[in-house]
């Protein structure tokens, strides 16, 4: 199993964030991942995802990260 440093905000189910949480620094696991385009990570599926009892999207490589060509 890999995983890659990602950052994510907060949402609800419906997928909207508020602008009073900061972006949270996770351990995403590289199976969930469909494509990453410049830092921006998109997951397979849905923009969504239920994660540890929160749900998260915009996904992006955490600060420092460089993915292989």
């Amino acid at each position: 199993m890999s995983f890659i440093r990602v950052t994510a905000e907060e949402c609800n189910p419906q997928g909207h964030t508020s602008s009073q949480t900061p972006p949270s620094e996770l351990q995403l696991n590289v199976d969930l991942i469909g494509a990453i385009r410049g830092n921006e990570v998109l997951l397979k599926g849905d923009e969504v995802i239920f994660l540890g009892g929160h749900y998260f999207r915009n996904f992006n490589l955490a600060k420092g990260v460089h993915v292989p060509s």
